[in-house]
């Protein structure tokens, strides 16, 4: 089923336009009813998530949409039921769900990391290669530590395989070139 963040606000399910929360069971889409979470609003500063709504528990899998800025709360009671019953119940930010803004983001910094790093390496210069590690190690763990706040797990692993990867051939270069200077 498609479904895609239009803008703040306001959602599209199957072509149609919805302006509230909205809940999709079966193929069939149907607002939200906040009223047994809204007890818990103080504590969040907005309606979280609660098991006491009516949730659609029928499939293998419960995905819940934190909305465009990733701020809906979802109480941790969401998530054990969740468990209890062997569903696996990803949060979805917009990022997380699909923002294209972030492929992008992703294909410019993988482009900058490209051409750099081929320029260092053709130049031989540890001095330039050591520019670009330090940049990863700022970047890596500030992108990680941003997912793993919202929950976005795969991201976190696909960073650390990504700073291991890309890290590890810089060190061992920029060693062997600082002992032949030697």
């Amino acid at each position: 089923m498609q479904a895609r963040l239009v803008k703040f606000g306001e959602i599209e399910v199957k072509g149609k336009r919805y302006t509230h929360d909205v809940v999709i069971e079966g193929g069939k889409v149907r607002k939200r009813k906040k009223g047994p979470s809204r007890q818990f609003r103080e504590k969040f500063g907005h309606t979280p998530l609660s098991a006491e709504e009516e949730i659609p528990w029928g499939g293998k899998r419960l995905l819940v949409g934190t909305g465009a800025h990733g701020a809906l709360p979802v109480m941790d009671e969401v998530q054990a039921e969740a468990k209890r019953r062997g569903i696996e119940a990803p949060l979805c930010s917009r990022t997380a769900a699909g923002n294209f803004d972030g492929a992008v983001a992703f294909q410019d910094w993988g482009a900058t990391l490209f051409f750099v790093g081929r320029l260092a390496f053709r130049r031989r210069d540890s001095e330039l290669m050591k520019a670009l590690l330090y940049g990863l190690f700022v970047w890596f763990p500030v992108e990680s530590l941003f997912s793993a706040y919202f929950r976005v797990w795969f991201n976190v692993g696909v960073d650390v395989a990504v700073l291991a990867v890309l890290s590890l051939p810089l060190i061992i270069t920029i060693r062997l070139l600082d002992e032949t200077k030697a």
